[in-house]
């Protein structure tokens, strides 16, 4: 019998799937695709082209140049955090909610076009007390509150449901303390955290894999 030919799934995220944070330097999206391959080794291949501080505005520029320069059959995407975190001197502005609509219904269309299947993540809830204690040592000039998360997840599961692009939201499963604890400077899970993020999303995904 011929050997199947694997699966290639490419993903486009920002910092917590680069792996940020996890002590073996895996991330949630390599540990997601180790499960999904000892289940059917072999199976499944993935191209994490997840990046540190990457937003919407990122997103489709990536998606256009080296995503679909690459021999994927699927793709990952997420929602960004960063399109709603509050200004830095050096960054006059987030991503405005209007500028989000026009970017993420370009990025579906092309999306759709181009692969197979199209999978989009909810953006991950953040540790808000951390977050505070942060600012209120000065130690940070930035900060993302869940409420904006909520609202921007909404709005993007929107554009996905339109278009009939499966939209898997962890936001609601991650906001806990067994999750949140896990945020060590707020923002990006230790490896414990990570593994929380794999498990809850090779369950869901199992309904389009």
């Amino acid at each position: 019998m011929a050997r199947k030919e694997p699966k290639t799934y490419t993903y486009l995220g920002a910092s917590i799937s680069q792996g940020y944070n996890d002590e073996t330097a895996k991330g949630w999206v390599i540990r997601l695709f180790e499960r999904l391959n000892a289940d059917k080794p072999g199976s499944f291949y993935i191209c994490n082209l997840a990046k540190s501080g990457e937003r919407s505005y990122d997103l489709w520029h990536r998606l256009c140049g080296e995503a679909l320069s690459r021999q994927s059959q699927g793709l990952f995407m997420e929602v960004f955090a960063n399109d709603v975190n509050r200004p830095q001197k050096d960054d006059p502005h987030s991503v405005p909610a209007h500028v989000r609509e026009e970017l993420w219904t370009k990025i579906v269309n092309v999306a759709k076009k181009n692969y197979d299947s199209v999978i989009l993540f909810s953006a991950f809830p953040k540790n808000e007390k951390v977050l505070y204690d942060l600012l209120a040592c000065g130690d940070a000039d930035r900060f993302t509150d869940n409420g904006s998360i909520s609202a921007l997840n909404k709005q993007i599961s929107e554009i996905a449901i339109q278009n009939k692009i499966p939209f898997i939201d962890l936001y609601p499963k991650l906001l806990n303390d067994t999750f949140l604890d896990t945020l060590e400077d707020g923002v990006h899970p230790n490896g414990a955290g990570h593994q929380i993020i794999a498990d809850l999303a090779y369950a869901e995904l199992q309904k389009y894999l």
